[in-house]
């Protein structure tokens, strides 16, 4: 990338003499011939966001509303909030059923009527009433889906019928199916969201638009699920991205837990009871699951991550005159309980609940239920099951992640630093500009980066300091460069050159450096001994060196050395890193990479989400520090469309790249 420097994760690849990967695909559903008639039902709904929902059949026969289900988050992504006889805007667009590739001439727009229900408290669910009847939709050849009465075992085959909106071009947007395993029961949170009695599943093409597919059994042909959420896409892992949006923890046994490459879906057993003998839905029916929307109760806090010890200060608002609550590590008590909560408490009198926080850092979870009497058997009083939940996380320590920042020097364009975010871990910065040898980055003088780019002087030298502030306001040590005095690597300015910054890297691997003044420059390997040897320069900008570690570089501490600046790097024997995937025959996947110039294949190991791959060959790829990976798929495994494939050498595991299977 030849007008900036980027630090951190966001690093792209010079131009080495790669194959261009293909563009996403995967299987999609036709229709010309019916042959999916049964999944005309499921199609394309627009709410705040892209989704999918599905037609289901009720009681009531054919002179009934239609309905459909879809998740509550394609609505609204408040956490505890319940959403009743909503009428939406006239610009709300229709429900387009029929929603296959090979028949878009004959897709079907049926408008909404109101959104009956739709919650993110505890479920994921949202109930449609569309302007029509169930016999007029399905006059005009859209099938419903009949949900299943009851809770299928683990291990159930199922199929997910959905219409993406990202990941795949514009003209493969429409119906998919992936067929995969219903999982265990679990509860979830994620981010500020809990999840009751949610589906595992080991589902491969859950991507954004996929949202609200009703999850089927292949046994029954009957509804068991609507999809909720994901840990697939999320690229990154550990301190406080881990339970957030994105990457779902599983809870249980006094703590809470990641289950990589998997999905989860929100049970509908129990569902048809919220609809009358007639077929008119009412939440508040004795027999429907799902949360009661009265009395209503507000609650808020200052922030999800906070310091330990600080106080919940959770403002409590809403009809219910009295409130009772709860707090619990999370995955070590239950909100539905009824054992535990206080003695009811008067709203008025305390509306803000500010007990302190443990000083372990842990994720923690507030149960509240409202009511309206003193009596805590009164039948005002919410049912446990149905408690507004907040979480909190106690957080001591400072971001994880080097902090992401960009020094612009276009020739056109006056000199700028500018930042990138990544919360929870990277979400403010601090930076200082100063003279070289009197900025002291360790004194106060930090001015608060306001996402607007800062200027910086075109001329003379001048020293930054920089320092990257987590949600809960840990702050990671100050780190500093002196611009002005000829070429400077940034740091945290070296990375591996498949796009990543590793543990450890390799002899012979292709490394990028970034940094200013750049052009010409020659960086050199200093080894724990002291001795200096030269890098192979592949490519050379004002702010980027795309170079070769040397084949006989030392294991061990190593610094990368240029000018006054030395950044720290370790050399291991192995460093995978991923260029391109790319599927050559019916079961073999070419993989280019580097880092890997010694290794053989069974020094080497490799996945598909959950799927392992057998290595067959590792070798040159005949580009200086290139190899190539030939790897096996297992025999009928059935993946198909983009998938995302890593490999590991020892402990060392590469980046995640994508690859289209056919």
């Amino acid at each position: 990338m030849r007008g900036f420097a980027v630090l951190g994760v966001l690093f792209l690849v010079a131009e080495l003499a790669l194959p261009v990967a293909a563009a996403p695909s995967s299987k999609l559903l036709e229709n010309r011939d019916g042959q999916n008639r049964a999944f005309t039902g499921i199609g394309r709904l627009s709410l705040s966001t892209s989704c999918t929902a599905f037609f289901i059949r009720t009681p009531g026969g054919s002179n009934a509303s239609a309905y459909a289900l879809a998740a509550g988050h394609c609505y609204s992504i408040t956490s505890n909030d319940i959403f009743v006889n909503q009428t939406l805007p006239a610009s709300t667009r229709p429900v387009r059923f029929r929603y296959f590739v090979d028949t878009q001439d004959q897709q079907l727009a049926v408008p909404v009527r109101r959104l009956a229900y739709s919650t993110m408290r505890g479920w994921d669910v949202a109930v449609i009433e569309l302007a029509t009847t169930a016999g007029e939709l399905q006059a005009q050849g859209v099938t419903p889906l009949q949900l299943e009465p009851g809770d299928p075992l683990p291990g159930t085959a199922i199929t997910v019928v959905g219409a993406p909106g990202t990941n795949f071009p514009a003209s493969e947007q429409f119906l998919r199916q992936g067929r995969c395993t219903l999982g265990e029961r679990v509860d979830l949170i994620e981010f500020v969201w809990h999840f009751w009695n949610v589906r595992r599943n080991d589902c491969e093409d859950i991507v954004g638009g996929v949202s609200g597919s009703p999850v089927i059994s292949e046994r029954t042909g009957n509804v068991v699920g609507i999809v909720n959420t994901t840990t697939h896409l999320a690229f990154q892992s550990g301190g406080d991205f881990d339970c957030y949006a994105g990457r779902p923890c599983e809870l249980g046994g006094g703590a809470q837990k990641v289950e990589e490459e998997t999905s989860y879906s929100v049970p509908v057993a129990g569902l048809l009871g919220c609809f009358s003998g007639e077929g008119v839905f009412a939440h508040d029916r004795a027999e429907c699951p799902l949360p009661r929307a009265t009395p209503r109760i507000d609650v808020s806090h200052a922030g999800r991550n906070r310091r330990p010890g600080a106080a919940w200060d959770v403002a409590v608002t809403g009809e219910a005159a009295y409130y009772r609550y709860k707090t619990m590590v999370a995955g070590a008590g239950d909100c539905r309980d009824a054992a535990g909560y206080s003695a009811p408490v008067p709203r008025e009198a305390r509306g803000v609940i500010s007990d302190r926080l443990p000083e372990a850092e842990n994720r923690y979870l507030m149960c509240v239920i409202g009511g309206g009497s003193p009596a805590p058997d009164h039948p005002s009083w919410q049912l446990p099951r149905d408690a507004v939940v907040l979480i909190a996380r106690t957080d001591a320590t400072p971001p994880l992640p080097a902090p992401l920042y960009r020094i612009t020097s276009r020739p056109s364009e006056e000199m700028s630093l500018a930042f990138d975010f990544l919360p929870p871990e990277l979400s403010s910065y601090e930076y200082k500009i100063g003279a070289p040898d009197s900025t002291r980055c360790a004194e106060p003088g930090y001015r608060i980066y306001r996402r607007i780019p800062v200027s910086l002087p075109d001329t003379g030298s001048y020293r930054i300091c920089l320092r990257a502030t987590d949600e809960a306001g840990n702050e990671q040590p100050p780190v500093d460069f002196v611009v002005g005095r000829g070429p400077v690597i940034l740091p945290t300015g070296v990375a591996h050159a498949t796009g990543f910054r590793p543990d450890v890297f390799a002899p012979g691997q292709w490394i990028s450096v970034y940094g200013l003044d750049l052009q010409g420059a020659t960086p050199r390997l200093r080894g724990s001994s002291g001795s200096e040897l030269p890098l192979e320069i592949g490519y050379t900008s004002a702010e980027q060196i795309n170079a070769r570690l040397p084949l006989d570089a030392p294991a061990g501490q190593a610094n990368l050395v240029l000018g006054e600046r030395a950044e720290p790097m370790r050399i291991g024997p192995l460093s995978p890193g991923i260029f391109l995937a790319e599927q050559t025959g019916a079961n073999e996947i070419l993989v280019y990479t580097t880092g890997l110039a010694s290794a053989r294949a069974g020094d080497l190991r490799a996945w598909i989400g959950r799927l392992e791959l057998a290595v067959l060959e590792a070798g040159s790829a005949g580009i200086p520090g290139v190899e190539v990976i030939r790897l096996r798929l297992p025999e009928g495994t059935g993946l198909q469309g983009l998938q995302f494939l890593q490999l590991a050498a020892g402990q060392v595991r590469s980046n995640r790249r994508g690859v289209v299977l056919r």
